[in-house]
């Protein structure tokens, strides 16, 4: 486990940077070069290797910089919060009132807009009437307004505009992320032996059954119902996951990928993984500034997309060089999709990375709609590093509950009704239910993920759950939100004496880490909008 120094951390000092001193579980990394748990050069060099300390100073004052840009932001939010609820305020009183003059008028309205009363007259010295101040009802008790003094602020009409101040600062502070200043001193840790260990091998090949007439392979093949339940159980096993093939006189069952792109992919140990299928998004580009040049040289940048998708970023300008790249992203052009849903062949790499990164240990996904905005290293240290995590996620940033989104999916039609109905059901009577917020047993701050963003270290409990969830994928509808919290909880209840070190974090942590971009066709449905207005 990583020991971290927090003081050092977390005190904020003027015109200098905080470092952070980590400890690798030896305490002797810097005196072994051989450890596992450094990532070295891939030219054999440790000079920029992770937990040493480097010459970064550009890269600081960049983060100084961004810190002091973000503290001007959060005074000029503030300052533009207290202007608008002074004039909410202002508007919703008598305009001969001040703050901090009495009030007279023919109708009064609190804070809400509600009346509270028409024909009383209240000023400053007044009794403490309950029709003139609302807010002096939370202080009276068996007909006895208690707390003199505090009364007396709240009789100040200024007090709302106080309060809404205040929520406002409370809200802004609930989602600080506090992710390190650089990774001059970050450390890999090992493999924590909290997390399950345990040998999970894959499927690659099926036999066509005896006595079948008609039959043809698929990508995530013919998983029976009982094998289906076998593999929810967390021990040694050989399961369907994807990529399997049939009978060597059948063809392949999709997903090809080149011979240099596969060698190129298969030596990867961190991956930021990305996909564009059917031309749907536009090709979007880590945020560069914030990269750091020790993730550069460790880290995979890759970008999965068919040959459509191709032609039209190329028509647009962006062509890749003669190794395949397009500023950080590998360009890998898939061949074969094993689909015609172009939402499902992008929960390929979305829910199976460890498949096609074999040798990663960590990988990254990033929807194509969205910008990565955070260095990778980073993001890692924060949401698994940091506290020893193995999978990590976001809540969905408006619903909780698998039926709300069903009800959601069928409004916007992203899928078949009558499929998302009989998805709902099974789950349903395999013991799925309503979200409830307040029950002490639930097993998620929710049952809905925003799933844009999927941070994971490939370990055996990780992958299984990847398997798993995509699986579901194959077998019911490509909305891969409603078949999370099912998959999650079959694989906790079956596996009562492993845990899971899964991690849902706030949406709101995750639009700092990425920016969101629309769709293409949400692109074209707005400019369709435009023109026909007159």
């Amino acid at each position: 486990m990583l020991r971290f120094n927090w003081m050092a951390q977390y005190r904020q000092q003027s015109g200098s940077h905080n470092h952070i001193d980590y400890v690798s579980p030896s305490n002797n990394a810097s005196s072994n070069p051989n450890k596992s748990n450094e990532i070295t050069a891939a030219d054999g060099s440790d000079g920029d290797s992770i937990g040493v300390r480097g010459a970064q100073h550009k890269l600081l004052r960049h983060h100084r910089r961004l810190g002091h840009s973000k503290q001007r932001i959060f005074i000029g939010t503030v300052i533009i919060t207290l202007l608008a609820a002074f004039a909410y305020i202002f508007l919703s009183r008598d305009h001969s009132a001040g703050c901090g003059d009495g009030v007279s008028s023919q109708e009064r309205t609190d804070l809400f807009g509600n009346v509270v009363d028409k024909g009383t007259s209240c000023s400053p010295g007044a009794d403490l009437m309950p029709e003139c101040y609302p807010w002096s009802s939370l202080l009276e008790f068996g007909g006895v307004v208690r707390h003199q003094p505090l009364l007396l602020i709240l009789k100040w009409p200024c007090f709302e505009m106080m309060c809404v101040i205040l929520i406002f600062i409370v809200v802004a502070s609930s989602c600080d992320m506090k992710l390190l200043n650089s990774t001059a001193q970050l450390v890999e840790p090992l493999e924590s032996r909290k997390f399950a260990r345990f040998s999970l091998s894959y499927t690659e090949r099926e036999e066509k059954p005896e006595g079948v007439d008609y039959w043809e392979p698929r990508f995530a093949g013919h998983q029976s119902w009982r094998e289906r339940e076998e593999s929810l159980l967390a021990h040694d096993q050989k399961i369907n996951c994807g990529f399997i093939k049939g009978p060597k006189e059948y063809p392949s069952t999709g997903f090809d990928l080149a011979g240099d792109d596969y060698r190129y992919v298969s030596k990867c140990h961190i991956a930021v993984v990305s996909c564009i299928f059917g031309n749907s998004d536009r090709l979007k580009f880590p945020f560069t500034n914030v990269i750091s040049r020790l993730s550069r040289k460790r880290v995979c940048f890759v970008m999965f997309m068919d040959d459509r998708t191709l032609r039209t970023i190329a028509l647009e300008g962006q062509i890749p060089d003669r190794m395949g790249f397009i500023g950080l992203w590998k360009v890998v052009v898939v061949k074969n999709l094993p689909y015609t849903d172009m939402r499902r062949v992008g929960k390929i790499p979305k829910l199976l990375p460890h498949r096609l990164f074999p040798s990663a240990r960590y990988s990254i996904w990033v929807d194509s709609k969205l910008r990565l905005q955070r260095d990778p290293l980073l993001v890692l240290e924060r949401f698994l590093w940091r506290e020893g995590h193995e999978y990590a996620i976001a809540d969905h940033y408006a619903r909780h509950c698998v039926w709300e989104e069903v009800a959601r999916n069928k409004v916007l039609n992203k899928y078949n009704h009558t499929k998302l109905d009989q998805q709902l059901q099974f789950y349903e009577a395999d013991g799925l239910k309503k979200f409830n917020a307040s029950d002490p047993e639930k097993l998620l701050p929710s049952n809905v993920p925003e799933a844009s963003l999927i941070i994971r270290a490939h370990t055996p409990m990780s992958n299984l759950f990847s398997c798993l969830w995509f699986n579901e994928v194959d077998r019911f509808t490509s909305r891969d939100q409603l078949s999370f919290m099912y998959t999650y909880q079959k694989l906790i209840k079956k596996n009562p004496g492993k845990s899971f070190y899964l991690h849902m974090f706030k949406d709101c942590e995750r639009r700092q880490i990425s920016k969101l971009f629309s769709h293409r066709s949400e692109e074209k449905r707005r400019r369709s909008a435009t023109q026909k207005q007159p």
